[in-house]
């Protein structure tokens, strides 16, 4: 019997519609049938002072950081506008900027600062501590590195960075949120499966996805039979925090290594979270 995995994110995404299909066209090739189900919303902010950073601060910074591609979201606006109000912007500050090291944690992030024009360094990270150690021992850089964060980045990669004495700045570019009417958008995309079973597997890709999405889950007749998997240790967390059992664990926030770990457990169910780095190759 075809095994059901929902998804607690969109199918498609218009930035990044190819990482978001890739786990669809993954799990479908492996025998999954998917469920997408968007939870949070993302809202660009301090767009006017990024602007400003980037049109006037050039020289005052040795790099980017971005742990997340809603960061890339921020800084293209940004971009725009200063192409549009500065002359000859991409030829002065925007080359300088494009010459310095963009640090990103996973390889959606790194194919959106690729998209927009940079170098990205880290994309095989997989979390903010991996990144942290990248960038120490690639050792101190001449100027602060501008740190593009969101409302809810955790303290991991600054304290670190601190503790190793490289400056940092932090601007916060997005703020996340729950998207309304969930539990409407769960109930129709659960409806429209091509069969009335239960879920099999549900997938968790940030502890903001957890507070929202979970308690909701949780009303669901198939939720004591289900098994939870997340993109990475902060989801993992969160989820054990609500006395949830995470029974695989992507070991980089990437379709191949979800997937991986979901195979693993589905084979050889255990105890321990199943970590895995990579997937089997598919002949997709």
């Amino acid at each position: 019997m075809t095994p059901t995995i929902l998804f607690c994110r969109g199918r498609s995404d218009e930035d990044a519609e190819n990482v978001q299909n890739a786990y669809e066209t993954l799990f479908a090739a492996s025998g999954f049938q998917c469920i997408f189900v968007p939870v949070l919303g993302h809202v660009c902010t301090n767009l006017d002072e990024l602007t400003v950073i980037l049109t006037e601060r050039e020289h005052e910074y040795g790099g980017f950081i971005a742990t997340s591609k809603r960061a890339l979201e921020a800084l293209k606006i940004c971009w725009g506008r200063a192409v549009d109000t500065v002359k000859d912007f991409e030829q002065t500050a925007g080359g300088n900027w494009r010459n310095k090291p963009f640090y990103v944690v996973g390889k959606a992030t790194g194919a959106a600062a690729r998209d927009a024009g940079f170098k990205p360094v880290g994309e095989c990270a997989g979390t903010a501590d991996v990144l942290s150690d990248i960038i120490i021992n690639e050792g101190r850089p001449s100027a602060p590195l501008l740190f593009l964060a969101g409302d809810k980045a955790r303290d991991v990669l600054p304290q670190r960075l601190s503790a190793a004495n490289i400056p940092l700045e932090k601007v916060m570019v997005y703020r996340t949120g729950p998207l309304p009417d969930f539990e409407a958008v769960l109930a129709a995309q659960i409806a429209g499966c091509s069969r009335d079973t239960d879920i099999d597997w549900v997938v968790f890709f940030s502890p903001s996805g957890v507070d929202v999405a979970l308690a909701s889950l949780r009303e669901m007749t198939w939720w004591s039979k289900v098994r939870c998997a997340s993109i990475g240790p902060t989801t993992s967390r969160r989820l054990q925090d609500e006395q949830v059992k995470v029974s695989a664990e992507a070991g980089t926030p990437c379709p191949e290594a979800l997937l991986a770990a979901v195979l693993q457990t589905s084979k050889s169910p255990s105890t321990e979270i199943p970590i895995y780095q990579s997937a089997p190759i598919l002949n997709l």
